[in-house]
């Protein structure tokens, strides 16, 4: 393991590298222009909202998605957030990016909506 690193970046302070999760800065990108895709594409992403990257300044992580749900997320609206996955040879989605200490990924799942809200708000 590397040894972490303090980094200054547009005012804010960074960790890179070591054990230690800086507070990263969320950049957002929503993905609205779906009109390539065939129909079958089409239906099956239709509950998609948005498409999010995490850029943790030397670490860009693309692909969580912001999709509809039954059930009420931490803040009560009906979203789900899931982050990178592929889907292997036997149909089952397999994560690309997992967190094991929970607390952290309720912290970063929180950035993530708030962000979402954000943007929402700018469009």
């Amino acid at each position: 393991m590397r040894e972490a690193k303090l980094v200054r970046i547009k005012g804010r302070e960074f960790v890179s590298g070591g054990r230690v999760m800086s507070d990263a800065l969320l950049k957002f990108v929503p993905e609205d222009n779906l009109k390539h895709l065939n129909e079958a594409s089409q239906e099956r992403w239709k509950q998609l909202k948005s498409i999010a990257s995490l850029d943790f300044g030397d670490c860009i992580i693309k692909g969580f998605r912001i999709m509809d749900s039954d059930f009420p997320n931490m803040n009560g609206d009906k979203l789900w957030l899931t982050p990178p996955s592929y889907q292997g040879a036997e149909g089952k989605y397999h994560p690309i990016f997992f967190m094991e200490n929970k607390d952290r990924w309720e912290k970063l799942e929180e950035k993530i909506w708030n962000e979402y809200k954000k943007k929402l708000k700018e469009h």
